[in-house]
């Protein structure tokens, strides 16, 4: 049951990524440089 419910999350969240690409792309790279400045820090 719990899993049915992570699928109907995950495709909604899928979703509404899609209908928005700028927003998408935007928290990638965001995230990605986010990660990588923490990586490369050593932090």
């Amino acid at each position: 049951m719990h899993g049915d419910i992570a699928k109907q999350d995950l495709r909604h969240a899928c979703r509404s990524l899609a209908r928005t690409p700028g927003f998408t792309i935007t928290a990638i790279v965001v995230a990605a440089l986010g990660t990588s400045a923490r990586v490369w820090t050593g932090r």
